[in-house]
């Protein structure tokens, strides 16, 4: 199963096949969730059409900060089939786009993403993909070493690694 999700992943964001899906819109909705310290860590949620559950993806954003490029990417994983969430590991701790220095209490946010991701009720009860960009990749790597049993796979673009 892990295996499985991680091929239909990286197929499916080479464009090598398409999930079949509903006709219909992709759901995008906001929320703010809790870090394990009590930061408070926005999030975006695109639900693809059609009925649940669906494959899980977490998407996390570069270091220039959430805008509507993200959005848009996310809204392209959904179409695809994935339902796909994005923690903004930046506006809920007030951090500039484009940050120099790595704040390590920000893993901390994508954890709390990958936590709501799995306990979402449209979710596949399955590992979860990891889609990052430019510093999302080395928040993958590093998540998926602490929790390594919850990721199915990493596709990295841009990847910049911290150090």
């Amino acid at each position: 199963m892990k295996n499985a999700l991680g091929w239909l992943l990286i197929l499916t964001l080479t464009g090598m096949t398409s999930p079949a899906i509903a006709d219909g819109e992709v759901s995008v909705s906001k929320t703010v969730i809790k870090a394990a310290d009590g930061s408070d860590v926005p999030v975006t949620v695109a639900i693809p059409p059609g009925k649940g559950p669906f494959p899980p993806v977490m998407f996390i954003h570069a270091k220039r900060g959430w805008d509507s490029a993200e959005e848009t990417h996310i809204r392209e994983l959904a179409s695809q089939g994935f339902l796909t969430v994005a923690p903004d590991w930046q506006s809920g701790r007030m951090i500039e786009r484009w940050p120099a220095e790595h704040n390590p209490e920000t893993e901390l946010d994508v954890e709390a993403g990958l936590d709501f991701l799995m306990k979402h009720p449209d979710a596949c009860k399955m590992p979860v993909g990891l889609v990052g960009q430019s510093r999302g990749p080395y928040y993958a790597i590093r998540l998926a070493a602490k929790r390594g049993n919850d990721i199915a796979a990493i596709v990295s673009y841009y990847g910049h690694m911290q150090n």
